[in-house]
């Protein structure tokens, strides 16, 4: 989103015309709704970009305001929900919006002292994420290894032009492209964990505009000769050839070689769920009793929920108050099995004593799903 309101913006300053700033000030304010982080960097960005704009006669206050107000009027519910966390105004209910205070508020994470040990970010962003696999692979780095010259050249490059322009009082595309890396790189280093980059993935769109200029520079270099059109025809072999072989490694042996990221929970057990009530309880009156396969059991419940359809605070009590049990699901055996009971039991593959016995007393069972068996009546 960040992508489509950055050439929103931009296209805007070459047509010079309200409409269109108007246009970039609405997806300005979209983006907002993305991710917490834009609340700092967006505002941070448009500031500065203005101020740029207005030294270098490029735009004026009208245009400026144009912008600005459909980006606040997208902002408000926003700001009145940091309101309401921060204790400045008590939670209420507008028109379908309910505005509440969070469980956990984490504006703590922020402060100018962690700055010092988050410098390595760069490095982070650039060569290796440390331990969290599920934001990039080390063998390819976060931006491929082979476009990092590409990277350097084009901030040289656009820095070079940037800092022309300003000391002429003239207007140039990366102007803004700086300024949004800048805040990016300055607003992220502010938090905790260095080595954890998704907090920051939209660095990678200025990092992308720099690689391009990078190759633009180097075609420049050969004055767009033979030379630079093999440098040029190079740099797509090399990079289409890195994306095929990350490709193949994401698809075919990642998990071979990094194990299933705790972030990719199994929904099996919500998917088991559903088809039982589906099939066996169609009416939805009867008990699930549920014992699954020792390493299926973390997040389990939260699939059941998701899949299942289960009301969102339903679920918060049962994680708030650690219980066993979501609606007519329960995660446990009963303490004493009642022969008459018309219930549902579902038992992964460590449960094999527990399903006989339930077959002896007159349970039908369906083995439809590899690992698990349903027994019901």
């Amino acid at each position: 989103i960040l992508t489509v309101a950055m050439y929103f913006l931009i296209r805007a300053i070459n047509r010079d015309t309200v409409s269109s700033y108007v246009l970039a000030g609405v997806f300005m304010g979209l983006t907002l709704y993305t991710y917490v982080l834009s609340y700092i960097i967006l505002p941070l960005f448009l500031l500065l970009t203005f101020i740029c704009l207005l030294l270098t006669g490029k735009a004026d206050i009208k245009k400026a305001l144009f912008c600005a107000i459909p980006f606040v009027i997208l902002a408000v519910p926003l700001l009145l929900e940091q309101l309401v966390n921060i204790g400045l105004i008590p939670e209420f209910s507008l028109f379908f919006s309910d505005f509440k205070r969070l469980n956990s508020y984490r504006s703590n994470e922020f402060s100018l002292a962690n700055i010092p040990g988050n410098i390595g970010l760069i490095y982070h962003c650039l060569i290796r994420d440390g331990i969290y696999s599920y934001n990039c692979f080390n063998e390819f780095g976060p931006v491929y290894l082979c476009l990092i010259p590409l990277l350097i050249a084009g901030v040289i490059s656009g820095g070079k032009k940037a800092v022309n322009a300003l000391k002429s009082h003239e207007y140039d595309h990366f102007i803004p492209v700086f300024i949004l890396g800048f805040i990016i790189y300055f607003v992220r280093m502010m938090i905790a964990t260095p080595d954890n980059i998704y907090k920051m993935n939209s660095i990678y769109l200025v990092f992308l505009i720099f690689i391009a200029e990078g190759t633009l520079w180097l075609f420049k270099c050969f004055n767009f000769g033979k030379w630079g059109k093999v440098i040029c025809i190079t740099t797509v072999l090399i990079t289409g050839a890195a994306f095929l072989l990350f490709s193949e490694f994401y698809f075919r042996r990642q998990t071979a070689v990094y194990g299933l990221h705790p972030v990719f929970i199994s929904t099996l057990p919500g998917d088991i769920v559903k088809y039982a009530k589906e099939v066996y309880d169609p009416e939805d009156n009867k008990s699930i009793y549920m014992e699954l396969e020792y390493r299926n059991r973390d997040y389990s419940d939260i699939a059941i929920a998701l899949i299942n359809q289960i009301d969102p605070k339903v679920y918060m009590e049962h994680l708030n108050n650690e219980t066993n049990e979501l609606e007519d699901i329960h995660f446990y055996f009963p303490e004493e099995f009642n022969e008459n009971e018309d219930a549902i039991y579902i038992l992964g593959s460590n449960w094999g004593h527990i399903a006989s016995y339930l077959r002896s007393i007159g349970f039908s069972c369906d083995e439809n799903w590899p690992g698990y068996t349903i027994l019901y009546r």
